[in-house]
């Protein structure tokens, strides 16, 4: 099966959890919850598939064009992060879209992944 099959699944699974929240679920809130359902997922081994299939299923739940923009900026700053360290590109080219507070889904998931690192602080 294909990391994209795989990815696609952990996704299905974290957005029927989100289904499960109040509808006026914040977008943090419904990303927590998905986090937390693909965090350990059985199938979905690799670290980085699994914040994407959170990601994923975060948009999948979001209708709201407003509240689908506000995942989408937030993914393009964490690409064009990676970017100048993985790519080496200057830092003066990193793009930050300035429109609207951070969602912190890096934190988030680090919150949700490493918790011991948060019982240290």
């Amino acid at each position: 099966m294909g990391r994209e099959n795989i990815t696609a699944i952990a996704a299905s699974e974290a957005l029927r959890k989100i289904k499960e929240l109040p509808v006026d679920a914040s977008l943090r809130d419904r990303f927590r919850v998905a986090a937390r359902e693909v965090v350990d997922h059985w199938l979905c081994t690799d670290e980085s598939e699994r914040f994407k299939a959170a990601v994923a299923a975060l948009l999948m739940s979001t209708e709201v064009p407003k509240d689908r923009a506000a995942v989408e900026r937030e993914i393009i700053t964490i690409s064009n992060v990676s970017e100048v360290f993985v790519q080496k590109r200057p830092l003066n080219e990193l793009l930050i879209l300035e429109d609207g507070q951070p969602l912190g889904l890096l934190k988030i998931w680090g919150e949700i992944a490493n918790p011991q690192d948060k019982e240290n602080e």
